[in-house]
């Protein structure tokens, strides 16, 4: 006997409102400690494969991630183009100054060549802790989720 069964039995005597009620309520609770359940199942390094695939292959996951790694930057090294302060977040010295350019470009202008394009596709997924580590987790187990097929849009 599934749950939702066992407790339209069990609480036949309330009347249609309040069961309607405590059923959505049912519903829900077991929908939910099912997606917990399944997302137990996505590891770190699941996330990280997922983040680092989007990275190389989605256009639009780049630039958010590049604009989102130049955003927590400091001011000082948004200009200077490489990392004075060491906040486990910002580029690294090789990639500091042609990647903030791209940024500040991005930001100032609305666009990047497909030249341009290409060495960010090439360059980011490098950062994919650091895109972790600022994105949100749940959204991302969610996605994952979602590519698996065990949670439907």
């Amino acid at each position: 006997m599934t749950l939702i069964k066992y407790f339209r039995k069990f609480l036949t005597f309330f009347n249609n409102s309040d069961f309607l009620k405590l059923e959505l309520l049912v519903i829900f609770t077991y929908t939910n400690l099912k997606n917990i359940i399944m997302a137990k199942k996505v590891t770190n390094k699941a996330i990280a494969e997922y983040v680092r695939h989007q990275l190389k292959t989605n256009e639009k996951w780049a630039l958010a991630a590049l604009l989102k790694i130049y955003e927590f930057q400091t001011e000082d090294e948004q200009d200077a183009g490489y990392t004075r302060e060491y906040n486990n977040i910002g580029f690294s010295g090789v990639d500091g100054e042609i990647m903030s350019s791209f940024a500040s470009q991005f930001i100032n202008k609305g666009w990047l060549s497909p030249k341009q394009k290409a060495i960010v596709m090439k360059r980011i997924h490098k950062y994919t802790q650091q895109i972790i580590s600022i994105s949100n987790h749940d959204m991302l187990v969610t996605q994952i989720l979602i590519k698996r097929n065990i949670l439907k849009v």
